[in-house]
């Protein structure tokens, strides 16, 4: 359907996986600890247009720095631990977020 899929895993196995299924780029979130910072380059700092983030509270930080403005995080999973985190400065001044209804 034309998309760019930037996919992340902790497993290469996983990675390879993603890439038979047609994942043009892929990052091994624990070589890179600072994934974002790779996927912002993989877009001239422009950031992705969606993020599908199964982390949760551990990883939704990193979801909106890689995400463009105007993007889309869409959290479907909760696999870490909840963590003090401030959001704050990234929900203000990045701009990144869109009111979302999920019942009518």
């Amino acid at each position: 359907m034309g998309a760019r899929v930037i996919a992340t895993s902790s497993s290469d196995e996983k990675l390879e996986i993603a890439k038979r299924l047609g994942a043009a780029e892929v990052i091994n979130y624990k070589n890179t600890p600072d994934w974002e910072k790779q996927v912002l380059a993989m877009t001239d700092q422009r950031g992705v247009d969606v993020v599908v983030d199964v982390g949760g509270a551990q990883t939704v930080e990193q979801s909106l720095k890689a995400t463009r403005q105007g993007g889309t995080v869409v959290m479907v999973g909760l696999l870490t631990p909840s963590t003090p985190s401030d959001l704050v400065p990234l929900l203000l001044f990045g701009a990144k977020t869109r009111k979302c209804q999920l019942f009518q």
